[in-house]
């Protein structure tokens, strides 16, 4: 069976993530654009991942943030781009209450990590629902590089024109490549996901999730005997964490 190895970026700086503990936050963050240092982290991103790690389609949360850095790097490489809403991050919704700040977010952050299965806010997702979407997304993947070559139902394939086609099978004993383009927590769930991890291991350790940090898993598959190649890597910014 061919080793599979999964690429997982964080999207580029955007201005929710400058916001301090008392600024107003809505449903509106989520199309949230980059900073201009977002900007030329993205450019980075583009210019400096490995040509290996680059294969189509670049499969992204519709999420204005990762949108963004995801084309700048299909647009370099010539890639697609594969958008799937079970990538988003999980975020205030129109349901919410009126009058949160960036600093209730954060602590409810960390309380649904201690209360996985709860709804804490109304409208927003529990731990476990957003752990589930992403296990999800990750076990299909097998079905999107199928021999037939066409895209799901759940992914819409993009940007026509691109170089490489947006759903290739590997060859036998090949590695293939999922490259994703997520938020924070998403890409933290899919590193526990395809490690084989439940939610109870971010009670004992977090994952470092820098703007367009890169992480690497390589396994024969969701559920396989996983490795974990690289964790934050920032070489494309020029610097090592």
């Amino acid at each position: 069976m061919p080793v599979h190895r999964f690429v997982l970026v964080r999207h580029a700086q955007a201005d929710c993530n400058l916001l301090d503990d008392g600024a107003p936050l809505d449903a509106s963050q989520a199309d949230s654009p980059l900073t201009a240092l977002g900007q030329r982290q993205a450019a980075a991103l583009a210019a400096g991942l490995p040509e290996g790690w680059c294969e189509g389609p670049v499969f992204c949360s519709p999420m204005r943030r990762a949108l963004d850095t995801a084309t700048a790097l299909a647009r370099a490489r010539g890639l697609a781009l594969a958008i799937d809403p079970r990538l988003v991050e999980v975020a205030p919704t129109a349901a919410s209450p009126t009058g949160l700040t960036q600093g209730d977010w954060d602590g409810f952050l960390t309380r649904r990590v201690a209360f996985p299965d709860r709804v804490l806010i109304p409208g927003v997702e529990s731990l476990t629902a957003q752990f589930e979407r992403v296990r999800s997304f990750l076990s299909e993947l097998g079905e999107r590089r199928s021999p037939s070559g066409g895209a799901d139902a759940t992914s819409e394939a993009v940007r026509p024109g691109a170089t490489r086609a947006a759903h290739e099978a590997p060859s036998a004993g090949a590695r293939a490549t999922t490259l994703i383009v997520s938020h924070a927590t998403t890409v933290e769930l899919a590193l526990l996901a395809l490690l084989g991890l439940e939610l109870d291991a971010l009670r004992r350790f977090r994952f470092r999730l820098s703007n367009t940090g890169v992480h690497v898993v390589e396994s024969e598959g969701l559920g396989a005997p996983a490795r974990l190649l690289m964790v934050n890597g920032l070489a494309h910014l020029g610097r090592w964490i």
